[in-house]
């Protein structure tokens, strides 16, 4: 035997290395739960220069913790069923390229350090997006407050996406919207909540991208970004992912998803089809400075994408020292004052105030408000006549020439124009006045009481302070379930016009609560048995999230009023995951009065106003004749029965004492 024999030859023992490294790189999943040591880096650089990888690796920001310290998203078994789904089915004009970096529309890089808060991190950083976008406003939203305040159960071992706590979903001291980093710093650990926080942000709605169970297609996740900003997926990690450095990353590792992140972008001209623009919360010294480009496609990237939509800050505040105005008399201006004061930090830039409104359903109309001093304004609404219907909002800029406006929201103030407005029905619902629960739902249906609290869905207390409302399964932990709740009123007599009805509503659906789930309410003019449908709230909208709103509509812009009126309050749960509540106070049905009268010479003698006009009136009323006035004729005050002399009585207190109409001479 020779000397050689004793030596694996050159090219045997390259073959042994090769196998060697790819024994290591097999068996590094396995110990992946341990930090990446010098020599695993080795094993991955001599993987990537045998499989051509097209990024670098090496020792970065993330290299020295443990997977489970960088990796904690886990998906809940419900998520794709019990989610609100947005096909985006709009579709638009994508751009080759985009990117919210250069747009500044990205906050710093955040790093959750050993802490498998992932979730978190990706929550928080398409809100902050988002607030940089449309506010202008760079924050540090708190990620602890997430991740020691949710009711979930997630913390450093996993967790969800979990926008709801910015929208709707309630800290143990039954807060939501975001809190503000300096105020519950992050420690990268599960302390106690301590609540509460003051809360600044909220967002109004949130949805995943595509359909259930599957990774959007990229087109959808493109249009999510280029419309609502960047949004939070799901990858799927692994040791080549741990310690990138820089370049397109092309590995492709398919087990289940496991890292929450935020895509700010994408270019279609990198890489073999196209690459995200990742940010990741693994600190400025992973990658490229805390950013990936990773090929679509490429480890899952994209499953679970949602979006949050912001409505913005609302950094002034609107106030009304004398109240908004519920009623207009009929061919007169009416006077109020509004003042336009700082919330958050804002600060309102005089002269700037202004009332839009709207006609009959016109286009809406922007006038300019005097100022009375800074900030200070005095609101004219226009003169209409009877019945005619007025809609407004109004608006005032802050210091850097934004524009906010009161309402905020797609609402707006609907004041009715009457001469004489009755009350034909109201209830506060402190006395059993005939109301009646029917419906299908499992559990939860409507009760009568003084809210019982403590669940995060119910109110503390009732709209209108009396005490009492309708609220569905007033108890702790008790909500609609799988099925309906129907509130239906007793029959009441409306045989005026016009007429509106007014309540307050309260309608809450999360826990994964889907479009289906809902509060209808319906009108009826044959004593129920047909229903008009007049609003319906779903999950998912602003009003879904809790809270008082009030709302009125015409009666006659639905069916025409009759003796046999009802109204009716439905509350619809459709899916087991979903918790939804709902509450109704303050029901009130008002008749008004649209008699219109021509002050001075009625009767056309010119002298006046005198007897001949009243006399002239009455024989208006029960002869009839030429029309130089408007008179609603039958039962003129509203006092029962056919026309009669409290009626005339009426018209004549209407001629001689109440001269506002058309500044009647006295």
């Amino acid at each position: 035997m020779n000397k050689g024999s004793f030596f694996l030859t050159d090219l045997y023992f390259r073959q042994v290395q090769i196998m060697v490294v790819v024994l290591l790189i097999l068996l590094l999943p396995l110990v992946s739960s341990a930090q990446l040591k010098p020599e695993d880096i080795t094993v991955l650089r001599e993987r990537a220069q045998e499989e051509s990888w097209s990024f670098t690796v090496g020792e970065n920001g993330a290299t020295g913790y443990a997977y489970e310290e960088l990796c904690g998203l886990k998906a809940p078994d419900n998520w794709a069923t019990a989610g609100v789904f947005d096909p985006m089915a709009e579709k638009l004009d994508l751009p080759a390229f985009l990117d919210w970096r250069e747009q500044s529309g990205c906050t710093p890089v955040r790093n959750q350090e050993g802490c498998g808060s992932c979730w978190a991190f990706a929550t928080v950083g398409v809100l902050e997006c988002n607030i940089r976008i449309i506010d202008g406003r760079t924050v540090d939203l708190s990620e602890q407050w997430l991740l020691s305040c949710n009711t979930l159960g997630y913390d450093c071992t996993g967790g969800w996406f979990v926008h709801g706590y910015h929208q709707s979903l309630v800290d143990p001291c039954g807060q939501t919207g975001a809190v503000l980093e300096i105020d519950f710093p992050y420690v990268a650990s599960k302390i106690p909540c301590g609540c509460p926080y003051d809360h600044y942000y909220f967002i109004s709605r949130w949805a995943y991208v595509g359909t259930a169970n599957t990774i959007p297609p990229v087109e959808a996740i493109k249009q999510a970004i280029m419309q609502y900003g960047p949004v939070a997926v799901a990858v799927r990690t692994s040791p080549a992912m741990f310690a990138y450095t820089g370049g397109i990353f092309n590995y492709n590792e398919q087990k289940e998803v496991d890292h929450g992140v935020v895509l700010v972008g994408w270019d279609d001209s990198q890489g073999t089809g196209g690459v995200w623009f990742m940010r990741n919360s693994w600190g400025p010294n992973w990658g490229e400075d805390g950013y990936m480009r990773i090929e679509y496609g490429c480890s899952k990237i994209g499953y679970g994408a949602c979006y949050v939509e912001y409505p913005g800050l609302k950094e002034l505040a609107f106030t009304y020292p004398e109240g908004l105005v519920s009623s207009v008399y009929p061919q007169e201006t009416t006077l109020f004052e509004m003042h336009v004061e700082s919330s958050y930090n804002g600060i309102p830039k005089p002269g700037t105030g202004q009332i839009h409104f709207s006609v009959d359903g016109s286009d809406y109309l922007v006038q300019a408000l005097t100022e009375i001093e800074d900030n200070h304004y005095q609101v004219i609404l226009p003169a209409l006549d009877c019945g005619q219907e007025l809609k407004y909002y109004m608006s005032a800029e802050e210091l850097n020439d934004r524009r906010f406006y009161d309402p905020e929201t797609v609402e707006v103030f609907a004041p009715v124009v009457a001469s004489d407005i009755f009350t034909v029905f109201e209830d506060d619902f402190e006395t059993d006045r005939g109301w009646t629960v029917s419906g299908d739902a499992e559990s939860g249906h409507w009760e009568r009481g003084i809210p019982a609290g403590g669940d995060s869905g119910t109110p503390a207390a009732d709209f209108d302070g009396s005490g009492q409302c309708f609220l569905t399964g007033n108890a702790e932990g008790v909500n609609v379930d799988n099925g309906t709740t129907v509130l239906t009123s007793p029959v009441f007599e409306l045989t005026f016009q016009p007429a509106r009805i007014s309540y307050a509503f309260w309608f809450h659906s999360d826990c994964g609560g889907i479009p289906d789930d809902r509060l209808c309410v319906l009108i009826s003019n044959d004593g129920g048995a047909e229903w008009q449908p007049v609003a319906t709230v779903r999950a998912g909208e602003r009003p879904s999230f809790g809270g008082w709103y009030e709302r009125m509509f015409r009666v006659d812009d639905f069916v025409t009023p009759t003796g046999t009126m009802k109204l009716r309050f439905e509350v619809a749960d459709t899916n087991e995951s979903s918790c939804v509540e709902a509450a109704v106070d303050a029901v009130r049905v008002n008749y008004y009065d649209c008699v219109i009268f021509i002050c001075g010479d009625v009767n056309r003698d010119w002298i006046g106003p005198d007897i001949a006009d009243i006399t002239f009136l009455i024989s208006y009323l029960y002869l009839g004749g030429p029309s130089p006035i408007v008179i609603k004729a039958g039962d003129v005050n509203n006092s029962g029965g056919d026309l009669d002399i409290a009626d005339i009585t009426h018209l004549i207190a209407h001629l001689y004492i109440d001269y506002r109409a058309l500044d009647c001479p006295r």
